[in-house]
């Protein structure tokens, strides 16, 4: 295999981080949207919604990227 032709893991690892904090964006806003009543969810739902929304945009990125980090050597 060529170069090109394999997958570099960094490229995946940066668009799994990208999408979580993608999803955590979409939770963040459907439980705004839930709050003003926009959407028929109730209030509690839609605080948890904002809640793991905030952890899954700020520390699950965090944790991730640690996680994968190359070793000092």
């Amino acid at each position: 295999m060529s170069d090109q032709q394999q997958t570099d893991p960094a490229k995946a690892r940066f668009f799994l981080i990208t999408l979580n904090r993608l999803f955590g964006l979409i939770m963040i806003l459907a439980g705004i949207l839930g709050i003003y009543e926009v959407i028929g969810i109730s209030d509690y739902l839609a605080y948890a919604l904002i809640a793991v929304g905030v952890v899954d945009f700020v520390v699950v990125p965090r944790i991730l990227a640690r996680t994968w980090r190359t070793p000092d050597q």
